[in-house]
């Protein structure tokens, strides 16, 4: 009998879209892909995405086969779960985002790459995975991604990658988009 490999992955996400992820409007995840290239900035658009094989991706250019990209959401059926900012309360966990900020007071909150996964309230599943250049998203995968619209999306965007140029809006780089599903969601006691 073939043992499948069960894949899980964290998600660290802006405390503004937690409430997104919860309420299950956030279907859509993109992240920039890391990917060999030959001098891709000197030679726009001869990088092609060919193929995905799992969690490999598959890329060519105009010299052949690039060594192979892995998506950074793990192949499809992955879980992927919510690291969230929380602190041990009297009734529980108690998560920051649920927090008012007049009464984040006391204890300290914990930071959010430090989260267990057993204190984690949301998990989904990569449903499909996509390779596209970022400019091709449309305002309807900004609001899958939870937000209002695209330019909301570009200016987030711009705010998490501010310090990686290539990474930028305006370097339309190769992004992996996850369709997710929800698994599970778990409130706060």
């Amino acid at each position: 009998m073939t043992q499948t490999r069960t894949h899980e992955r964290h998600l660290l996400v802006p405390e503004r879209l937690t409430a997104a992820f919860l309420s299950g409007h956030v279907t859509q995840l993109r992240r920039v892909l890391s990917h060999p290239t030959r001098n891709e900035a000197q030679r726009p658009g001869v990088t092609q995405f060919l193929h995905q094989d799992g969690e490999r991706l598959i890329f060519r250019d105009d010299v052949g086969l690039l060594p192979d990209s892995k998506s950074p959401f793990g192949p499809v059926g992955t879980t992927l779960w919510l690291k969230e900012s929380y602190r041990a309360g009297d009734a529980g966990v108690e998560y920051r985002a649920d927090v008012p900020p007049e009464h984040r007071g006391g204890a300290a909150f914990h930071a959010a790459i430090k989260m267990p996964r057993a204190a984690s309230r949301w998990s989904g599943t990569v449903e499909t995975l996509r390779v596209a250049r970022l400019h091709a998203m449309t305002d309807a995968d900004a609001q899958a991604s939870g937000y209002v619209d695209r330019a909301a999306f570009q200016d987030a965007w711009d705010i998490r990658y501010e310090n990686e140029p290539g990474s930028q809006w305006a370097a339309n780089p190769w992004v992996v988009t996850a369709q997710i599903s929800h698994q599970a969601t778990r409130r706060a006691a």
